[in-house]
């Protein structure tokens, strides 16, 4: 969708004397401990040796294996489940980790940034699935942890949040929308909660722009009172749309090029690709429609549940995508910890 929201600071990289002094000490203790296992996961050689042209990110699958080679997804499954007991992904550690980070009730503020990826069960056209948005946003965080280490913190993804207001795709099979306000109130919630363990600061990393949604990120952060940053890298300020390419800024951009790339990119086995390249371009624009009043994709003209030109999307400019994401993460919260 267009951006909405222009003018912001340019960005700054938080320093030491910036941070709260009870959370430097454990910042830099943890940040070397942290560093250490998110290291590049392959080499070039690495990646060659498993039969595939590049190095990947977290969560990419081997080409091959993406073909349906059986010898290259059974090895791809083995390196996933070593690196699993070395990704500091919240979801996967056990309480005993966490507190060696100094989390826990009634702690004091540690140098942990809580990443949480939120999207949408959502329609996403005929070629992409109901959680596109989630893997968007879990590729986003996962993207964004080398850079929040080099800011000294300790990097922690969350689980997934796929539950939020999505009232554009009501009309379409599979659509799960709750209230605003209830999404709102889970948010704040979830930074309350984090807070009280010790958390530095709760970033929720989105990539559903449906206004309903927006709306109540919003609510949360200003519900929010505590002295634990909530933190939101809002994708409709123009500073940061203007980094996300042509189809992203035209506001054509659900389930088209800009979508579709990037989950050719972090889970291709999941597009229907054969349909994806037969589809043609929906000029349609939301950010317009929804200037106009518009509530639902139909209103919009966006019947099929995608806009944009999804037939030219490419894993390759999807990979460039997602570290720009990334990148916009880190630059945020390195903005925003430096301003406290």
């Amino acid at each position: 969708m267009d951006p909405t929201i222009a003018g912001a600071s340019s960005p700054r990289i938080i320093s030491p004397e910036h941070r709260d002094r009870r959370s430097a000490p454990l910042a830099r203790r943890f940040a070397a401990r942290i560093a250490a296992l998110f290291v590049q996961e392959a080499t070039q050689s690495e990646a060659v040796q498993r039969g595939c042209s590049a190095p990947r990110m977290p969560g990419e699958v081997c080409p091959r294996a993406a073909r349906g080679d059986p010898a290259a997804r059974e090895k791809e499954v083995g390196e996933e489940r070593a690196r699993g007991g070395t990704r500091l992904e919240w979801g996967s550690a056990t309480w005993q980790e966490l507190a060696e980070l100094g989390l826990g009730p009634g702690r004091e503020r540690t140098g942990v940034v809580a990443l949480l990826p939120v999207g949408a069960v959502e329609a996403h056209g005929p070629h992409l699935p109901l959680g596109t948005d989630v893997i968007i946003a879990e590729a986003a965080a996962r993207a964004a942890v080398p850079g929040i280490v080099s800011l000294g913190l300790c990097p922690a993804v969350l689980p997934a949040l796929p539950y939020t207001a999505a009232p554009f795709a009501a009309g379409f099979a599979g659509t799960i929308s709750p209230r605003r306000a209830t999404v709102a109130a889970l948010l704040a919630d979830l930074a309350a909660s984090l807070e009280g363990q010790g958390g530095a600061a709760l970033v929720v990393v989105n990539a559903h722009l449906d206004p309903d949604h927006l709306g109540s990120i919003r609510d949360a952060v200003e519900a929010h009172s505590g002295p634990m940053p909530l933190i939101h890298p809002d994708l409709t300020e123009r500073r940061w749309a203007l980094r996300l390419g042509d189809e992203f800024r035209s506001g054509a951009c659900h389930a088209g090029r800009y979508e579709s790339s990037i989950v050719m990119a972090a889970a291709p086995e999941l597009v229907r690709d054969e349909a994806r390249r037969e589809l043609p371009e929906n000029p349609a624009s939301l950010s317009r429609a929804i200037g106009a009043g518009k509530r639902t994709f139909e209103e919009a003209g966006v019947a099929d549940a995608y806009c944009g030109a999804p037939a030219a999307a490419t894993r390759e400019e999807g990979v460039a995508t997602i570290a720009e994401l990334g990148r916009i993460v880190v630059e945020t919260v390195a903005e925003r910890l430096a301003a406290r």
